[in-house]
């Protein structure tokens, strides 16, 4: 067995439900764990030892969830995100 204790740095979890935006996803999905995991392998010294760690863990079949607490009522964020219009973006390229 593998257990894993989850701290969020900030205090906070960023993740909505994929069929839900506004309800929290919790707990975080084992895709998005494997993920953080494999992003602190890459930005650190990148240790064979815990890539063969994550290669193990990588192989193992879907895992079983047991998960304390609850992600609690969701505090919306306001955020702007530029589109990606085609038609200003290609204003912005061409020369005049």
């Amino acid at each position: 067995m593998v257990a894993l204790q989850v701290t969020f740095l900030t205090g906070s979890i960023a993740a909505r439900r994929e069929d839900d935006d506004r309800a929290v996803e919790w707990p975080p999905h084992p895709a998005r764990l494997f993920a953080a995991l494999a992003a602190a392998f890459f930005e650190g010294n990148e240790d064979s030892t815990e890539r063969v760690a994550l290669e193990w863990l990588e192989a193992q079949g879907p895992p079983e969830i047991w998960a304390a607490g609850s992600a609690g009522t969701p505090r919306r964020l306001e955020a702007f995100v530029p589109a990606n219009d085609r038609d200003v973006l290609k204003s912005i390229t061409d020369p005049l």
